[in-house]
């Protein structure tokens, strides 16, 4: 179990994981070493294997939940962070990952709650005439940046085109439809 848990902390070392990333990490590992035993072995040896090697992987995430490294809501708020802030993207792709990494829907809804809180927090620090520490970005605000870097290269192109590229790339990064409409009435000039 001792390797497989320094094994499991160097992993975290990279950057923090859900649970889910670390049990397939740990399944993955754990397989390849079963592979390395297993030759030549019959079937209930291999059935008495796997089991033990499952209890292996529950002990280690258990340690890992005792010493905090595990922590789902922690993970899915620095993801989040992570998506709105280094690599933007919208909410729509954002939940998409967050479901692909094994949150459940309890964390995720209490992360949407406390964003709400947050929002709320930071228009009355403004609303006060405080500039909020760590404003928090919507997601117009957002795509409009995503929007404007990306109008640098293909502004010079005819509108259609425009808008079919900024379209396509607002989108693959996971802004609503709603959101895409506002950021091309805020980026296109309106024609004649």
């Amino acid at each position: 179990m001792e390797s497989l848990l320094n094994a499991a902390l160097q992993y975290l070392s990279r950057r923090p994981r859900s649970e889910k990333e670390i049990r397939a990490y740990l399944q993955k590992k754990l397989q390849k070493r079963a592979c390395i035993i297993a030759k030549g072995k019959d079937e209930e040896v291999l059935l008495q294997m796997r089991k033990v090697l499952s209890e292996e992987i529950e002990q280690v995430v258990s340690r890992l939940r005792e010493l905090h490294f595990i922590d789902d809501f922690a993970f899915a708020k620095w993801w989040v962070e992570q998506r709105t802030r280094v690599k933007p993207k919208g909410w729509h792709a954002i939940l998409f990952e967050l479901r692909q990494k094994g949150i459940t829907q309890n964390v995720i809804d209490d992360i949407k709650e406390e964003i709400a809180r947050g929002i709320d927090e930071a228009k009355a620090s403004l609303d006060a005439g405080v500039l909020a520490q760590d404003s928090v970005r919507n997601e117009f605000s957002l795509a409009l940046e995503l929007a404007k870097k990306k109008m640098r290269i293909i502004g010079t192109l005819p509108r259609e085109k425009v808008y079919q590229r900024l379209g396509g790339f607002l989108g693959r990064r996971g802004f609503s439809m709603d959101t895409i409409r506002r950021v091309f009435d805020e980026v296109l000039p309106k024609s004649v």
